[in-house]
Formats: C-alpha cells, structure tokens, sequence
C-alpha cells in the first residue's frame, strides 16, 4: 500500500496516497518515516502469512499415493 507524509503545522501525518486514511500523526519526519517503515513490514508479513496458509492448506489435501 501505497503512503505519504504531509506537513500540517509542525507535525507530520503519515497518510494513504489518495490521503482517504491517516495512520497517525508525528512530531517529526524521522518518526513519520519510522511508521511508514512498521506498515511496510506489517503488509509483508500480512502477506506472507496468507501465503503460508494457503500452502498448508494446499499441502494438506495433496494426495501423496
């Protein structure tokens, strides 16, 4: 998913590019990037547990004979 970070007054909101979404908001760029970091690596890991479960699943009906 896509993110940016928007200047409101002294703090920095880190937002869906469209901007329908604000994730949260930060005294500072650095602690922006930080979050946009930590969703980055959550929709990862999102994703590679529906794979790992869609394996498992797919593993476990495979006729082995």
């Amino acid at each position: 998913m896509p993110y940016k970070i928007v200047k409101s007054g002294n703090k920095f909101k880190v937002q869906k590019k469209n901007g329908s979404h604000t994730f949260g908001t930060h005294p500072s760029r650095k602690a922006a990037q930080k979050q946009i970091a930590a969703l980055h690596i959550n929709v990862k890991e999102s994703f590679e547990d529906k794979v790992n479960k869609y394996l498992l699943n797919f593993s476990g009906t495979k006729n082995n004979s």
